[in-house]
């Protein structure tokens, strides 16, 4: 599979591959700004709640 090599505009500085992870089920390689790619690789799992920001 080709890497994608591109230019985050946000933060110039900061490798495109950096926004990719993989699923920790499956293996799959994912977007982690993709909300819907993030929500299909729950594999039925449940979200952590938010941690307290005080």
């Amino acid at each position: 599979m080709p890497r994608y090599t591109g230019v985050d505009m946000d933060d110039p500085d900061r490798p495109e591959i950096e926004h990719f992870g993989n699923c920790t089920v499956c293996g799959e390689l994912i977007e982690m700004r993709g909300l819907a790619q993030v929500m299909a690789h729950m594999h039925g799992q449940k979200l952590d709640p938010a941690p307290d920001r005080h």
